[in-house]
């Protein structure tokens, strides 16, 4: 898929005003206006590369002539930065040079620029909320995670460890998918993933279990590995907003990490598609919780033809009994430790099948 650098409605409005207006000057104007709104801070090269994609733009070498001219007239400054190599950066956050852009425009068309260029300072897709266990200025971690959950219109991904069940979030749950939002929750396994990392007494996985299971919309998996638990305290709503823990999962707990916010209105934002990503990994290899256990770690790790070797070496070599016995000490230990490993009763399901084909001598 090609990318190609556009204007935003906002810089295409303006375009039009000066095109109107009698003062657009190829180049110098798309230049000034750009870098107006979008507070661009690089080198003439960086600028002339990124901005030659606009349209509007003729060439390169044009574009970077158009920079060195805006610089000696004072619309744009430039200062040498030193990072192991000197570099020129060019840059219009001055507002003397910004001003005297605007003093040459028409009063409404220097409105419009500076409202654009109000609304980009305000595109920054990442906040930062504080610490968990602090839950924010005022409790605003809880009361908005609340609020966003109320607001989901789609879709909400929801990975956790050892929570206990929240009223007003399982109320809201319920509320969001009898609205048709679809819901999926992961919980961890207590046996081989929370009682490993954590000192925890309780199993909070059947308190969210017995409230939700079974309402339409809600679906509810088990993880069974530890690194899967390592995007808990986390939520995906509508595939366009992010909370993300972070912290180091193997030496802390969630509420001693930083929460993090991501969101950009318009835009699916890479860290979001990440997240996703990531989720729907841990959660192809969780198991439903409307499903047996055998039956799904069967499934999930293709046994049925391990299940069908068997069978077939038990009837073909039946016409010998010791062949046939042999056979069927080997096919039977070899599928005791293959549910045994998926199973924790394993062991006890194979020796009880291996005591009725015995009595039946088959």
């Amino acid at each position: 898929m090609q990318i190609i650098a556009s204007y935003s409605q906002a810089q295409k409005d303006i375009i039009s005003k000066l095109q109107q207006a009698g003062l657009y000057k190829r180049e110098r104007t798309c230049l000034l206006v750009i870098m107006s709104t979008n507070n661009y801070v690089r080198t003439d090269d960086d600028l002339a590369t990124i901005l030659s994609e606009y349209p509007g733009i003729t060439s390169k070498s044009n574009l970077k002539r158009e920079i060195h001219r805006c610089e000696k007239e004072g619309y744009l400054k430039k200062k040498i930065v030193d990072s192991g190599v000197k570099k020129t950066i060019y840059y219009l956050q001055d507002e003397d040079g910004f001003q005297k852009f605007l003093r040459e425009l028409p009063p409404d068309i220097q409105e419009s620029i500076k409202l654009c260029r109000m609304s980009y300072k305000k595109t920054e897709c990442v906040t930062v909320l504080g610490l968990l266990s602090g839950g924010g200025k005022d409790g605003y971690i809880n009361s908005s995670f609340h609020l966003h959950l109320k607001e989901a219109q789609h879709e909400i991904l929801l990975p956790m460890l050892n929570t206990a069940p929240n009223d007003i979030v399982i109320n809201v749950l319920k509320e969001r998918a009898q609205s048709g939002v679809k819901i999926k929750i992961l919980l961890p396994d207590y046996n081989k993933v929370v009682k490993k990392i954590r000192n925890a007494k309780e199993d909070t996985s059947k308190g969210w279990i017995q409230k939700l299971q079974g309402i339409k919309n809600i679906e509810i998996r088990i993880y069974h590995r530890i690194e899967d638990s390592s995007i808990y305290s986390s939520v995906v709503i509508d595939r366009k907003l992010c909370r993300i823990c972070v912290f180091d999962s193997k030496k802390e707990k969630s509420s001693n990490g930083t929460l993090i916010e991501v969101e950009k209105s318009g835009y699916n934002l890479n860290l979001i598609d990440m997240m996703i990503d990531r989720f729907n990994d841990i959660w192809l290899r969780s198991h439903p919780i409307n499903e047996s256990k055998l039956i799904w770690a069967l499934k999930e790790k293709n046994t049925w033809l391990c299940i069908f070797l068997f069978i077939a070496i038990v009837v073909f070599f039946k016409t010998d009994n010791l062949i046939h016995e042999v056979a069927l000490n080997i096919s039977m230990t070899i599928l005791g430790i293959l549910i045994g490993v998926l199973y924790d009763d394993g062991k006890k399901i194979t020796t009880k099948l291996y005591q009725k084909l015995k009595k039946k001598g088959t």
